[in-house]
């Protein structure tokens, strides 16, 4: 059954494709019959010339090879082909280019400087969004004050509005109505790239780019992306010094098998560059460090063990750290949890848990789970001796 549900569905998609060939293949049959035609024309007409003597052995070569190379100009080969597949996306681009041009609504504004902002707060005041072309808002009227300096945890189920918070705060979208405030100047007033060098996010899908070990740290700070000094004090602070020195390369190493020399790195080891790219981004003058789930394909003990060094080196930054896992974001200095597009709880781990709502309840629920995983796990090493 499953391999006959994959030949269909596989057969329906391939058929555009086959569809798409045919057609592309009928069309160089014909260009190929149009030039082979012209140029026995055009030989037969040299050929001829020669005959009757109208021109010379030495005319004919240079006519020869003239007829030679316009015939290589009119052949099709899969350079070409992909050449004119690469354009096809160009009409869209300069009409996507044209509206944005014409429509301001379409571009983020803002000539504000950045520098040195955040110094004191961040506020999100009787915030409102709603994305492009969905009816649903994810936030009516959210409210959240951000102290610059210290780590907030940010917790709640799937579709809360946990994420969109961050892009929102990274100037990725604005809000359709509300403010998000930086010391009391509104973030819609400041310039949308300075304003994103200053913040430095690590998502759960960051990239991984098949570029050198030092590339990947670098692009947290392309300004010094050539001092190695302060990559290495970047990676150090999260652990990933030793890792990038112990590559075949050092810092060189491409970070793929696919190239000679390269190398592959676990999930875990992923991490740690990325990490250590939001730290050089950090080491070059971002204030704001956000980490939105980025070890989410760790255990969870890896990850405790990961962000429990992490918030410790970052003690001092403001710091914004996204994630499922209770357990994680406890040593935050503060917690808030967000359910339904707003706020409902709001303090300390301690607190929180005292408190006895929801953020109390899925805590021990996780709790709970770990140490039966815990108690299966050495039940397991015990009959295993």
């Amino acid at each position: 059954w499953f391999i006959d549900q994959f030949n269909t569905n596989w057969q329906s998609v391939m058929a555009l494709v086959w569809s798409h060939r045919s057609n592309r293949m009928r069309q160089r049959l014909i260009l190929l019959i149009v030039t082979v035609t012209i140029n026995v024309g055009a030989f037969w007409v040299l050929a001829s010339a020669v005959r009757r003597g109208e021109i010379n052995v030495s005319q004919l070569t240079i006519y020869g090879t003239a007829m030679f190379a316009v015939a290589n100009l009119a052949m099709v080969d899969q350079w070409t082909i992909a050449v004119s597949l690469g354009t096809v996306a160009f009409p869209g681009i300069i009409e996507v280019e044209q509206r944005m041009a014409k429509d301001a609504s379409l571009t983020m504004s803002g000539v504000g400087q950045a520098d040195d902002l955040p110094a004191r707060e961040i506020v999100f005041e009787n915030l409102s969004f709603t994305y492009p072309g969905q009816e649903r808002p994810v936030y009516t009227d959210f409210n959240l004050r951000i102290e610059v300096g210290s780590s907030l945890g940010i917790v709640g189920r799937n579709g809360a509005g946990k994420t969109t918070l961050i892009k929102l705060l990274c100037r990725l979208y604005d809000p359709n109505g509300g403010r998000i405030l930086v010391d009391g100047i509104d973030l819609h007033s400041i310039d949308p790239a300075l304003w994103q060098r200053r913040v430095a996010a690590i998502f759960q899908d960051f990239v991984r780019w098949q570029f050198s070990a030092e590339d990947n740290v670098a692009f947290g700070g392309v300004e010094s992306q050539h001092d190695r000094d302060r990559m290495k004090v970047a990676a150090e602070r999260v652990g990933a010094l030793s890792l990038i020195e112990g590559l075949p390369g050092g810092w060189d190493t491409i970070l793929s098998r696919q190239y000679e020399g390269g190398a592959d790195l676990s999930g875990g080891q992923w991490q740690r560059i990325a990490l250590a790219r939001a730290m050089f981004a950090v080491e070059n003058g971002s204030s704001i460090l956000v980490l939105d789930e980025p070890t989410a394909n760790l255990d969870a003990r890896a990850e405790v063990e990961l962000f429990d060094d992490f918030l410790e080196v970052t003690r001092g930054t403001t710091s914004l750290l996204i994630s499922h896992r209770f357990s994680t974001v406890r040593r935050a200095d503060r917690i808030v949890v967000i359910e339904d597009g707003k706020v409902t709880e709001d303090g300390s781990h301690d607190q929180l848990v005292a408190l006895g709502g929801s953020y109390a309840e899925s805590f021990r629920m996780q709790a709970e789970r770990y140490n039966e995983s815990d108690a299966d796990a050495d039940s397991e090493t015990a009959h295993q001796k």
